[in-house]
């Protein structure tokens, strides 16, 4: 039976617009229903839905049943490949996966059945993502192809639609790449610290710049890291982030990312001064 409604326009005027039911979407499984509004009248609005009714009526606009040989949403098959995937990887590593997805993927993708999604479905959401972030997005589908690839080996699809998409490029641009600062650039931003009220924040971003740590490994320090008198850093840990924000501490991923590193002099008697502060 077709429903109609009525609703104003921008401008204030009134028009009518009907909805008829016209079976369950293949990809979603949900009720769908076809919507034509515009109408003048609430007269238009009926002839319009009995149009519609009868297009339904003849087939022509009716949703093939969904047959029930398999039920899995993408969202599932992502629930259940997560389960393995946590005892493959760190904490903090799973937990940014699952962020990713919560936020970018499942939106777009989760309530699609596994075996109903075209490859046009997976690059209508990966160029969506790069209009979005031209960097984040080939992370996004990245994850998209690990869930796919699972499915296709548990048997769910026949293949894996994310084979046949086109990845987008980011053009060059014409001027400078470079995406450091020099040294007049650094000393600016160092004059815009006042060490005597902030000495930790100006400490931490000394060591960033001039020893070359990483954020996460500049966190982990701790002061039997720091050889004063051979103006060294030991990197053996870095902190990451968990489920609920929770701070991990852990060691490098990799053997290449333990390491001494050479620190200038001046950087050392900053970290003197602070140490000394807080004793």
């Amino acid at each position: 039976m077709a429903s109609i409604r009525s609703y104003k326009l921008d401008s204030g005027k009134r028009r009518w617009k009907v909805s008829v039911y016209v079976g369950i979407d293949p990809k979603t499984g949900r009720k769908k229903y076809v919507v034509k509004g515009g109408k003048l009248t609430r007269q238009d609005a009926i002839k319009a839905g009995r149009d519609l009714e009868k297009a339904v009526q003849n087939g022509e606009l009716t949703v093939a049943p969904r047959p029930d040989k398999v039920a899995r949403k993408f969202k599932d098959v992502y629930e259940e490949w997560l389960k393995s995937y946590k005892l493959t990887v760190r904490e903090s590593s799973w937990s940014k996966t699952r962020d990713c997805f919560n936020l970018h993927i499942l939106p777009d993708l989760g309530d699609m059945y596994i075996d109903k999604i075209t490859p046009q479905d997976v690059q209508t959401a990966v160029n969506k993502w790069f209009k979005q972030s031209p960097v984040a997005f080939k992370r996004y589908f990245v994850h998209i192809n690990r869930i796919l690839t699972y499915a296709e080996l548990r048997d769910y699809i026949p293949h894996n639609p994310a084979r046949r998409i086109i990845l987008p490029r980011v053009q060059d641009k014409i001027g400078s790449t470079n995406d450091f600062w020099d040294r007049r650039q650094l000393e600016v931003f160092f004059n815009c610290i006042n060490p005597d009220r902030e000495l930790y924040k100006y400490v931490l971003f000394r060591i960033l710049a001039y020893a070359g740590l990483r954020i996460g490994e500049a966190m982990a320090l701790e002061w039997e890291d720091i050889d004063f008198k051979k103006r060294l850093i030991s990197v053996n840990k870095t902190v990451s982030l968990g489920v609920h924000g929770k701070l991990i501490v852990n060691p490098p991923k990799t053997r290449a990312s333990r390491r001494d590193v050479p620190v200038d002099s001046e950087t050392i008697n900053w970290l003197k001064r602070w140490r000394m502060g807080l004793y």
